[in-house]
């Protein structure tokens, strides 16, 4: 398995960013190489992004992902995370107040993946 994959469940198609145990450099490459994946689909996409204890979600790395999500958020129609430890679930409610769109965080993959396949 990939750092980037599409997973099809139900006839949804979803984009799957595995963030665990990257550094800040990794994960920057790997949103921008998501980017260009999501730009190159021909409708909103489903994405839910993977973290844990391992990841470390430091300013520069929230500096590029304001940039870069700044360039996609209209392609992508729903957003989970999961793995997020207390202190990045509250960073996360940061940058949920800057986006136009909510991004969600579950306890486990698969109720991301309920609520990414739901109406």
């Amino acid at each position: 398995m990939g750092r980037i994959e599409k997973l099809m469940i139900k006839e949804a198609e979803i984009i799957v960013i595995d963030y665990a145990n990257c550094n800040q450099n990794e994960m920057v490459l790997l949103m921008k190489k998501a980017k260009e994946l999501i730009l190159t689909q021909n409708q909103p996409v489903l994405l839910l992004c993977v973290f844990n204890e391992g990841n470390h979600i430091t300013p520069n790395f929230i500096r590029q992902l304001e940039i870069d999500y700044k360039e996609i958020e209209e392609s992508i129609s729903k957003n989970a995370v999961i793995g997020l430890s207390t202190i990045q679930k509250w960073i996360l409610k940061g940058v949920n107040l800057w986006t136009k769109r909510k991004i969600e965080y579950f306890d486990t993959r698969e109720e991301a993946i309920r609520f990414l396949i739901s109406q």
